[in-house]
C-alpha cells in the first residue's frame, strides 16, 4: 500500500516540516547572551607577589563597554551583567583604567558555546579571563540575580522594535499559514491545534520582551493574552463583526511595537543591538 503524497511530500515528511516550524519559532525568541563581570578585588599597598597578589599603585577601577553599550563600570563586592546581547554578532569589548585602555578583544559566543561568559580580572599578573559562566567556579553570580526577570518561560531581556516585528512577521504571519498548509493536505487535526498553541505562545513571549524594552513589568503582556483569547468571542456576543473581532489582537501588538525602548540599560538588561535575528532562523 502506497502512502499518500501532497505536494510531492508524504504525511511523515509534512509533520517533520511543522515540528521543524516549532524548532524555528522557539530558535528566533532565544537569541539573547549575557557577558557578567566579576567583582574586582581592591587594590593594596605593598610589593606585588604571591602573598600579597593585589598590591597595586594604582587603584583597580575599570570601564567595560561592548559594542556600542554604554560603559559598566566594575565593582570590588558584586557581579555585574550585560545582558540582551545578541549571539550571532561579534562584539568589541573594550576595558579601560581610566583613560588608559588596558585590553579590547572580539567577543563571539559561538567561540564559547555558551550564551552566558563570565568576565574577571586576575590581580596576580593583572590580566582579564572570558570564560562561560558554568566553568567560572564561582567568580560570576550574575545568573542567580537575572534568572527571577526571565522565569516567563523564554521570555528573557529585552527585545527592540527592529526585532519585534521581525519576529513578529515570523510568528504571526508566516507560520500560521505553513501550519495551515500541513494541516490542510495531511488532514491532521492535531497539527492545526498544536499550531494554535505554539503561535499564541510565540506571540505572548515577544510582547512581554517587548515591554522589558521600555522598562515594564512582563506581565503587562496579559493584556495581549486576554485580548488573543476573548476578544472576538466577547465582541461576536455583541453583535460586532467576525473580522474586526479577529484584529483586536492586532491592535495591541502594533501598540507595544511602535512604544520607544529605554536607550540605557534598565531592570530587564543592555539595550539590544541593531543586527537582525533573522540570520538564525535561516
Amino acid at each position: 500500500m502506497r502512502t499518500p503524497r501532497y505536494g510531492g511530500m508524504n504525511k511523515a515528511q509534512l509533520t517533520l516540516l511543522a515540528l521543524t516550524a516549532i524548532g524555528v519559532s522557539v530558535t528566533a525568541l532565544g537569541a539573547d547572551g549575557s557577558v557578567c563581570i566579576a567583582p574586582v578585588p581592591k587594590a593594596t599597598a605593598g610589593t606585588k607577589s604571591l602573598a600579597n597578589a593585589t598590591a597595586s599603585a594604582v587603584p583597580y577601577e575599570f570601564e567595560v563597554t561592548l559594542g556600542e553599550l554604554a560603559p559598566v563600570t566594575t565593582s570590588h563586592t558584586e557581579s555585574r551583567p550585560i545582558s540582551g546581547l545578541d549571539t550571532s554578532k561579534s562584539h568589541l569589548v573594550v576595558i579601560r583604567q581610566g583613560a588608559k585602555r588596558v585590553v579590547s578583544f572580539r567577543l563571539r559566543f559561538q567561540n564559547y558555546r555558551s550564551e552566558n561568559l563570565c568576565l574577571w580580572f586576575g590581580p596576580l599578573y593583572e590580566s582579564w579571563s572570558l570564560w562561560p559562566e558554568s566553568a567560572s567556579r564561582g567568580k560570576c553570580t550574575c545568573s542567580a540575580s537575572t534568572r527571577s526577570n526571565k522565569s516567563l518561560g523564554r521570555a528573557r531581556g529585552r527585545l527592540n522594535r527592529k526585532h519585534y516585528w521581525i519576529n513578529g512577521l515570523l510568528s504571526v504571519l508566516l507560520l500560521p499559514v505553513l501550519f495551515a498548509l500541513v494541516g490542510v493536505l495531511t488532514h491532521m487535526l492535531w497539527v492545526v491545534t498544536l499550531s494554535k498553541v505554539v503561535i499564541a505562545w510565540t506571540s505572548i513571549v515577544l510582547v512581554a520582551r517587548r515591554t522589558h524594552d521600555f522598562g515594564c513589568s512582563g506581565w503587562w503582556a496579559c493584556i495581549y493574552a486576554v485580548c488573543l483569547l476573548f476578544a472576538a468571542p466577547f465582541l461576536k456576543r455583541y453583535g460586532v463583526a467576525e473580522l474586526p473581532a479577529f484584529f483586536a489582537p492586532f491592535l495591541v501588538l502594533l501598540v507595544f511595537g511602535v512604544i520607544a525602548g529605554d536607550r540605557a540599560a534598565n531592570r530587564f538588561g543592555m539595550p539590544q543591538g541593531d543586527g537582525p535575528q533573522m540570520s538564525q532562523v535561516v
